[in-house]
This record gives structure tokens, C-alpha cells and sequence, in this order.
């Protein structure tokens, strides 16, 4: 004799409490799925830009070096961290 139950009647024996499981399972797989599409959209790789704007730095050339940040595509998360660094370096560690 199997005792098997369906996965509709699993969850009807769960009472009210399924309903906001369900609701948030499904808000995380949308957040997991949107989180994935903005990696993929979203420019990663820093190397070549830290590459380029250390040597201008070293080279002294701060304002070029922020221009080269500004000229970036606005997807590139690390080229926007980097202008914003280099905009305030002029104030110091500490602040």
C-alpha cells in the first residue's frame, strides 16, 4: 500500500503558512534571476582599467586619468568607483 500524496495536497496540509512560502520563493528566484542578468550586463573585468589609469596616475596625469573614467560606458561599476575616488582624492585619506 503506497502512501503518496501529490505536491498540491503537500501544500494544502500546510495550511495558510504555504502561501507567503510560495510567495517568497518565487521573490527570490526572481531577485536570483535578475541578479544574474545584471552580472552578465554589467562590465566585471577591472584589470585593464586599473592598469591603464594606475599608469597615468603614476605618470602624474590626474585630470586625463579622470577623463578617461568619464568616457567609460556608464555599465562599467568600476570605472564609476574610480572617478568618484579620483574626484576626491584631492581631500585626503581621512575624509
Amino acid at each position: 500500500m503506497h502512501n503518496e500524496s501529490s505536491l498540491i495536497e503537500l501544500f494544502n496540509l500546510g495550511g495558510i503558512f504555504m502561501w507567503p512560502l510560495l510567495a517568497f520563493s518565487v521573490a527570490t528566484l526572481a531577485l536570483i534571476v535578475e541578479r544574474v542578468s545584471y552580472l552578465f550586463y554589467h562590465k566585471l573585468d577591472t584589470t585593464p582599467l586599473k592598469t591603464r589609469i594606475l599608469a597615468l596616475i603614476n605618470d602624474h596625469k590626474m585630470s586625463e586619468a579622470i577623463a578617461v573614467l568619464r568616457a567609460e560606458p556608464k555599465k562599467n561599476a568600476s570605472a564609476s568607483i574610480l572617478l568618484a575616488l579620483l574626484s576626491n582624492a584631492r581631500h585626503g585619506e581621512n575624509r
